[in-house]
Protein backbone atom coordinates (compact mmCIF):
# COMPACT_ATOMS: atom_id res chain seq x y z
CA UNK A 1 0.00 0.00 0.00
CA UNK A 2 1.28 3.37 -0.96
CA UNK A 3 1.95 5.71 1.98
CA UNK A 4 -0.71 8.54 0.87
CA UNK A 5 -2.93 5.32 1.49
CA UNK A 6 -1.55 4.64 4.71
CA UNK A 7 -1.96 8.01 5.30
CA UNK A 8 -5.38 8.38 4.47
CA UNK A 9 -6.16 5.09 6.70
CA UNK A 10 -4.18 5.63 9.52
CA UNK A 11 -3.75 9.43 9.81
CA UNK A 12 -1.67 10.83 12.80
CA UNK A 13 -4.22 12.30 15.32
CA UNK A 14 -3.81 16.38 16.13
CA UNK A 15 -2.13 17.18 19.37
CA UNK A 16 -5.05 18.05 22.10
CA UNK A 17 -4.80 21.62 22.59
CA UNK A 18 -5.18 20.84 26.08
CA UNK A 19 -2.20 18.92 26.44
CA UNK A 20 -0.25 21.41 24.94
CA UNK A 21 -1.00 23.89 27.56
CA UNK A 22 -0.60 21.70 30.33
CA UNK A 23 3.11 20.95 28.88
CA UNK A 24 3.58 25.05 28.17
CA UNK A 25 2.25 24.96 31.76
CA UNK A 26 4.86 22.84 33.12
CA UNK A 27 7.97 24.39 31.07
CA UNK A 28 6.95 27.59 33.23
CA UNK A 29 7.15 25.92 36.23
CA UNK A 30 10.24 24.01 35.84
CA UNK A 31 11.56 27.72 34.95
CA UNK A 32 10.53 28.84 38.16
CA UNK A 33 11.73 25.93 40.26
CA UNK A 34 15.12 26.49 38.61
CA UNK A 35 15.68 29.84 39.21
CA UNK A 36 14.15 29.42 42.69
CA UNK A 37 16.66 27.09 43.52
CA UNK A 38 19.85 29.35 42.45
CA UNK A 39 17.96 31.96 45.11
CA UNK A 40 20.56 30.12 48.27
CA UNK A 41 22.10 30.92 51.28
CA UNK A 42 24.91 33.03 49.67
CA UNK A 43 22.22 35.22 48.15
CA UNK A 44 20.21 35.68 51.34
CA UNK A 45 23.40 36.66 53.23
CA UNK A 46 24.33 39.22 50.61
CA UNK A 47 21.00 40.85 50.87
CA UNK A 48 20.41 40.83 54.54
CA UNK A 49 24.20 42.75 54.94
CA UNK A 50 22.80 44.88 52.36
CA UNK A 51 19.13 45.77 54.35
CA UNK A 52 21.42 46.18 57.66
CA UNK A 53 24.24 48.88 55.88
CA UNK A 54 21.06 50.72 54.45
CA UNK A 55 19.51 50.66 58.18
CA UNK A 56 22.69 51.76 59.65
CA UNK A 57 23.42 54.59 57.07
CA UNK A 58 20.12 56.06 57.41
CA UNK A 59 19.99 55.56 61.43
CA UNK A 60 23.56 57.20 61.39
CA UNK A 61 22.59 60.39 59.37
CA UNK A 62 19.56 60.55 61.50
CA UNK A 63 21.15 60.57 64.39
CA UNK A 64 24.01 63.19 62.97
CA UNK A 65 21.26 65.29 61.63
CA UNK A 66 19.45 65.67 65.35
CA UNK A 67 23.22 65.43 67.16
CA UNK A 68 23.68 69.20 64.90
CA UNK A 69 20.56 70.38 65.60
CA UNK A 70 21.24 69.63 69.58
CA UNK A 71 24.34 71.59 69.29
CA UNK A 72 22.96 74.85 67.17
CA UNK A 73 20.02 74.77 69.78
CA UNK A 74 22.72 74.78 72.86
CA UNK A 75 24.94 77.15 71.37
CA UNK A 76 21.94 79.52 70.68
CA UNK A 77 20.67 79.51 74.42
CA UNK A 78 24.72 79.70 75.75
CA UNK A 79 24.96 82.94 78.01
CA UNK A 80 28.48 84.24 79.14
CA UNK A 81 28.61 85.55 82.33
CA UNK A 82 32.27 87.89 82.74
CA UNK A 83 33.34 89.89 85.73
CA UNK A 84 35.88 92.82 84.93
CA UNK A 85 38.45 93.32 86.03
CA UNK A 86 40.30 89.97 85.90
CA UNK A 87 43.42 91.16 88.57
CA UNK A 88 43.38 94.29 90.49
CA UNK A 89 46.25 95.81 92.68
CA UNK A 90 44.92 98.24 95.18
CA UNK A 91 46.07 100.16 98.58
CA UNK A 92 44.53 99.15 101.91
CA UNK A 93 41.13 100.84 102.74
CA UNK A 94 41.01 102.10 99.28
CA UNK A 95 37.85 101.25 97.42
CA UNK A 96 36.90 100.38 93.76
CA UNK A 97 34.39 98.39 91.46
CA UNK A 98 33.94 94.96 89.75
CA UNK A 99 31.46 95.18 86.96
CA UNK A 100 29.58 91.94 85.72
CA UNK A 101 28.50 91.51 82.40
CA UNK A 102 26.25 89.07 80.40
CA UNK A 103 26.85 87.90 76.69
CA UNK A 104 24.34 86.24 74.75
CA UNK A 105 23.95 84.29 71.19
CA UNK A 106 22.83 85.38 68.45
CA UNK A 107 21.38 88.61 70.21
CA UNK A 108 18.68 86.25 72.35
CA UNK A 109 16.97 88.93 74.51
CA UNK A 110 17.14 88.17 78.46
CA UNK A 111 13.76 88.44 80.22
CA UNK A 112 15.04 87.54 83.78
CA UNK A 113 18.51 87.21 85.63
CA UNK A 114 19.11 85.64 89.18
CA UNK A 115 22.99 86.80 90.06
CA UNK A 116 25.03 85.22 92.68
CA UNK A 117 28.55 86.35 93.76
CA UNK A 118 31.12 85.25 96.68
CA UNK A 119 33.88 87.03 98.22
CA UNK A 120 35.93 86.87 101.49
CA UNK A 121 34.24 89.52 104.07
CA UNK A 122 37.58 89.36 106.00
CA UNK A 123 39.15 91.02 103.33
CA UNK A 124 36.51 93.21 101.75
CA UNK A 125 32.90 94.76 102.20
CA UNK A 126 30.38 95.53 99.96
CA UNK A 127 29.76 99.30 100.28
CA UNK A 128 27.44 99.55 97.29
CA UNK A 129 25.04 98.66 93.97
CA UNK A 130 25.10 101.41 91.37
CA UNK A 131 22.12 100.83 89.28
CA UNK A 132 22.40 103.54 87.25
CA UNK A 133 24.46 102.07 84.22
CA UNK A 134 21.22 99.97 83.38
CA UNK A 135 17.94 101.22 82.89
CA UNK A 136 16.81 97.70 80.47
CA UNK A 137 16.47 95.53 84.08
CA UNK A 138 14.76 96.63 87.39
CA UNK A 139 16.49 95.62 90.61
CA UNK A 140 13.70 92.86 92.25
CA UNK A 141 15.28 91.61 95.00
CA UNK A 142 18.60 91.46 96.68
CA UNK A 143 20.81 90.26 99.74
CA UNK A 144 20.73 93.53 102.52
CA UNK A 145 23.94 95.01 103.11
CA UNK A 146 24.70 93.63 106.22
CA UNK A 147 23.63 89.80 105.53
CA UNK A 148 25.81 89.81 102.36
CA UNK A 149 28.97 91.43 104.43
CA UNK A 150 28.45 88.29 107.42
CA UNK A 151 28.14 85.51 105.09
CA UNK A 152 30.30 86.84 101.99
CA UNK A 153 27.50 86.46 99.64
CA UNK A 154 25.48 88.87 97.46
CA UNK A 155 22.60 87.60 95.48
CA UNK A 156 20.20 89.52 92.99
CA UNK A 157 17.25 89.67 90.68
CA UNK A 158 16.42 91.43 87.55
CA UNK A 159 14.05 91.57 85.44
CA UNK A 160 13.90 93.01 82.48
CA UNK A 161 11.18 96.24 82.17
CA UNK A 162 9.45 95.46 78.61
CA UNK A 163 10.32 92.72 76.66
CA UNK A 164 9.61 94.34 73.58
CA UNK A 165 12.59 95.95 74.63
CA UNK A 166 14.45 93.29 76.97
CA UNK A 167 18.65 93.39 76.38
CA UNK A 168 20.28 91.13 73.94
CA UNK A 169 23.83 90.40 73.04
CA UNK A 170 26.65 92.53 75.48
CA UNK A 171 24.55 93.36 78.68
CA UNK A 172 26.18 95.40 81.30
CA UNK A 173 24.81 94.26 85.12
CA UNK A 174 24.85 96.94 87.62
CA UNK A 175 28.66 97.64 89.52
CA UNK A 176 29.66 96.01 92.46
CA UNK A 177 31.29 98.86 94.67
CA UNK A 178 33.51 97.08 97.47
CA UNK A 179 36.61 98.61 99.97
CA UNK A 180 39.74 96.72 101.12
CA UNK A 181 39.88 95.93 104.83
CA UNK A 182 43.65 94.84 104.92
CA UNK A 183 46.68 93.44 103.13
CA UNK A 184 46.61 90.25 101.28
CA UNK A 185 45.16 88.65 98.26
CA UNK A 186 41.54 87.50 98.07
CA UNK A 187 39.25 86.09 95.07
CA UNK A 188 35.41 87.36 93.97
CA UNK A 189 33.77 85.46 91.84
CA UNK A 190 30.15 84.00 90.56
CA UNK A 191 28.78 81.46 92.13
CA UNK A 192 27.20 79.31 88.67
CA UNK A 193 25.26 77.13 90.10
CA UNK A 194 22.69 80.14 92.28
CA UNK A 195 22.28 81.60 88.69
CA UNK A 196 19.81 81.32 86.00
CA UNK A 197 18.85 83.50 82.72
CA UNK A 198 15.76 82.70 81.28
CA UNK A 199 15.43 84.64 77.86
CA UNK A 200 11.70 86.33 76.60
CA UNK A 201 11.17 82.88 74.37
CA UNK A 202 11.14 81.32 77.93
CA UNK A 203 14.13 79.25 76.93
CA UNK A 204 17.00 78.70 80.09
CA UNK A 205 20.29 79.76 79.17
CA UNK A 206 23.19 77.36 79.06
CA UNK A 207 25.98 79.42 81.26
CA UNK A 208 29.33 79.92 81.02
CA UNK A 209 31.39 81.14 83.83
CA UNK A 210 34.63 83.70 83.18
CA UNK A 211 33.67 85.28 86.39
CA UNK A 212 36.44 85.35 88.68
CA UNK A 213 38.63 88.60 89.93
CA UNK A 214 41.65 88.44 92.09
CA UNK A 215 42.07 91.37 94.40
CA UNK A 216 45.93 92.01 95.69
CA UNK A 217 45.56 94.62 98.86
CA UNK A 218 48.88 96.05 99.48
CA UNK A 219 50.15 98.46 102.53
Amino acid sequence: MADGSLKRVYPFPLRNPRLNELYENKKEQDFKNANRRKIGLKDIIVLFSFVIASITVLTSVRVATQLQETRTKAKANQVKINLFPKKLEIETGQHFALIPQAVTAENKKISSLSFSLVFDPSYLILTGINTDVINYFTLTGQTAFDQANSGGKLQMQFESNDPGSAPGGTVSLPQLQFVSLREGRSSVYLEVSEMKVVFTSGDIAELEMDGLSEITSKP
